[in-house]
């Protein structure tokens, strides 16, 4: 559009430089009544008119190339930062989305280390003992490790006093640890088998 309104105004230059020209000649012609092309040194002053007039339109060119050279850069320098833009909102993006999933992955992970801590403890009590001495816990108290209802029976087991001494034990069985108690039942277990528990069916 620019460009357009450069030509124009050269063309308009010209025209208008030339129309001066000839109704300055024509003026002459009325005063003296002699036409302008046959006076001395006409053909110099019109040779000098239209060496000004290459030179105004080949300034006029050269200006309108300047100015789309400029237009063209102006154009390249906006789709550049405009490239950039968008390059650093995408990127933006990518790494919100990267820390949600780090966020859920770590969620998860917590729930299912939680989960299964939950469900090892319920079904050791806290002990590691599994296989029979799991059952037979599950089933004397429902693998509690610190049970004592006054019946005379202790802990996960249910020792009697006497017996958990005769394996090694000191003071009340639901007050050892779990890893002691699992120990002493194993101890038994193997030297006497599963009729020490005669009513758990392990």
């Amino acid at each position: 559009m620019r460009k357009a309104t450069l030509i124009i105004a050269a063309i308009a230059l010209v025209l208008g430089t030339a129309g001066a020209g000839l109704a300055l000649a024509d003026d002459n012609d009325a005063a003296d009544g002699v036409p302008h092309t046959e006076r001395p040194g006409a053909a110099l002053d019109t040779a000098a008119h239209d060496g000004l007039l290459t030179k105004q339109i080949e300034g006029a060119g050269a200006a309108s190339w300047a100015v789309n050279v400029q237009a063209v850069q102006t154009i390249g320098l906006l789709k550049a930062v405009k490239y950039a833009e968008d390059l650093q909102a995408e990127a933006a993006l990518q790494a919100e989305a990267a820390a949600r999933a780090a966020e859920q992955a770590a969620r998860t992970s917590r729930a299912s280390s939680s989960s299964s801590t939950r469900s090892g403890s319920s079904s050791s009590g806290g002990g590691g003992g599994g296989g029979r001495l799991a059952c037979i816990r599950n089933h004397e108290s429902g693998g509690s490790y610190s049970t004592n209802t006054g019946n005379g029976y202790y802990g996960a087991y249910q020792f009697s006093q006497s017996t958990w001494e005769a394996v090694g034990g000191t003071g009340n069985p639901a007050n050892a640890s779990p890893a002691e108690q699992d120990a002493r039942a194993q101890q038994l277990l193997g030297s006497g088998g599963i009729g020490h528990w005669p009513n758990a069916n392990c």
